[in-house]
């Protein structure tokens, strides 16, 4: 309950920063704006787009095979989905970023003629600090009309989509920005539980949303991305079960309303291939 009380306060007190509601408005107009300025043609559009196919059917899948065991994703599904401003923008900040996967919230500027890059060059180190200072997985700034990703920290491939009619928009994330978005409270504050996230490679991950204010205008939705870390470490009190009282086998979990858990449990962590023997002996789907 504390955690995630501090969480609710993380996001709605970052909202109404006012550094944030500049960076809201700045980054919308830039946004779309960001072919023109860089003169993108149809043509160069039909490069990117090749170009972005094959980080869709290579990075992005190898990625997702190696953490779904073999599982492939429907990449080139969510590639027809996007846009000619998501092809340019992802293009621009994750193909032609030259930080490995994992690591594209490194580039702080890309060097085109765009008032976007410009922005995000001045915004971009000081959101990244907020999420690595407090853990999050992702930070994300959505335009309230469009329903677009116009900035997240991280640059997965979710980024730019639209949460209105995009390929995740049926997800919690596309869930947590229309709550967020339908209030006109500037302190609400929605949760969304933990699911299976594609662009996350599947990962269990939960969104919590605020909408953002300047003054009485509603300007943006502010999502934070939780991972399942924070959860883990209150729950397993650091992995010292003996040194909380909890002895040889005691032990605390959640579980959801859906009945799966939502923390891992000790014997998982202490002995993972006995756990497996376990859920095999009692009939677990594989």
């Amino acid at each position: 309950e504390d955690l995630f009380s501090g969480i609710r306060k993380q996001v709605r007190t970052f909202s109404e920063d006012k550094m944030v509601a500049e960076a809201m408005k700045e980054f919308k107009v830039a946004f779309k704006e960001f072919q023109k300025e860089n003169e993108i043609t149809n043509s160069r559009l039909d490069e990117y787009r090749s170009s972005l196919k094959t980080y869709y059917t290579g990075d992005f899948t190898a990625e997702y095979k190696n953490k779904k065991k073999k599982k492939t994703p429907q990449a080139v599904s969510y590639l027809n989905q996007l846009d000619d401003d998501s092809i340019a923008l992802q293009y621009t900040y994750i193909k032609e970023n030259h930080n490995q996967l994992g690591e594209k919230h490194k580039l702080d500027y890309a060097n085109d003629k765009s008032t976007y890059s410009r922005m995000h060059a001045k915004y971009h180190p000081i959101i990244r600090n907020y999420l690595e200072q407090f853990g999050y997985y992702d930070i994300f700034l959505v335009d309230p009309d469009s329903g677009d990703i116009i900035y997240s920290v991280f640059k997965e491939l979710d980024f730019t989509t639209s949460l209105k009619d995009g390929p995740y928009a049926g997800t919690n994330l596309g869930r947590a920005f229309r709550e967020a978005n339908n209030s006109n409270d500037p302190n609400y504050v929605k949760l969304e539980d933990f699911e299976p996230y594609t662009p996350s490679y599947e990962g269990a991950a939960s969104f919590i949303s605020s909408p953002i204010f300047d003054g009485t205008e509603k300007v943006g939705v502010l999502l934070f991305q939780m991972p399942i870390d924070k959860i883990n470490q209150v729950m397993t009190s650091n992995c010292v079960w003996k040194n909380v009282g909890l002895g040889e086998s005691g032990e605390t979990y959640i579980v959801g309303n859906d009945f799966a858990m939502r923390s891992q449990s000790r014997f998982l962590i202490e002995d993972s291939a006995g756990y497996f023997a376990m859920m095999k002996g009692l009939g677990i789907n594989q």
